[in-house]
């Protein structure tokens, strides 16, 4: 507008007060992982953040993975489900995408919104409107005000000490890389730089 934005800033008493603080003050410390998505690496790319996941996993708590692609959480919920490791319950493993079917989505919801031990593998689904706290985010490369939705959804009420975020690298032969989708070339780029 010609007058610019309405802008609402808390006070100094509302920064300080009992769960506000907490959440301003929240720590989620953000890491490259060591994978990146490109040309090279997509047909073993389900494969190497079901590791990562296993790897980093805390028994007792929230693990959120949100990728760009529904295929792309498809493949990954199907490997980390077949990956023997003793620190992962399948049981304990969700998907969330927008694709379900209201009778599909029940039992992922609730693992999604539930206590303890769970992994949930999800889409952009997640980014808006969703209340829930990760221990564990693992995020592949958005657009920045994407990242900060998903960056969100870690340590929410700032309550975990050991809290953390993962970004995962997208890496672009030019801006007509399918794996781009559904996200623009420069979008991604910008992100990666604030990222960095």
């Amino acid at each position: 507008p010609a007058g610019g934005w309405d802008k609402i800033i808390f006070s100094d008493t509302e920064r300080t007060a009992d769960g506000v603080r907490e959440r301003f003050e929240a720590r989620k410390p953000v890491t490259k992982a060591n994978l990146v998505l490109n040309a090279d690496t997509k047909k073993v790319y389900a494969v190497q953040i079901a590791k990562l996941i296993a790897e980093k996993h805390q028994s007792g708590s929230l693990t959120l993975v949100v990728v760009n692609r529904v295929a792309r959480a498809r493949e990954i919920y199907t490997a980390l489900k077949k990956l023997k490791s003793d620190s992962l319950n399948p049981d304990h493993i969700a998907l969330i995408h927008s694709r379900f079917r209201p009778s599909d989505r029940i039992r992922h919801t609730k693992l999604l919104f539930g206590d303890g031990d769970r992994i949930v593998i999800a889409t952009q689904a997640v980014e808006a409107g969703v209340d829930v706290s990760a221990r564990l985010l693992i995020t592949e490369l958005a657009p920045w005000s994407s990242l900060v939705q998903r960056f969100g959804r870690c340590n929410r009420e700032g309550k975990i000490p050991d809290a953390e975020a993962i970004w995962i690298d997208i890496q672009l032969k030019d801006d007509k890389d399918d794996l781009i989708l559904p996200y623009s070339f420069d979008d991604l780029e910008k992100a990666g730089e604030e990222l960095q």
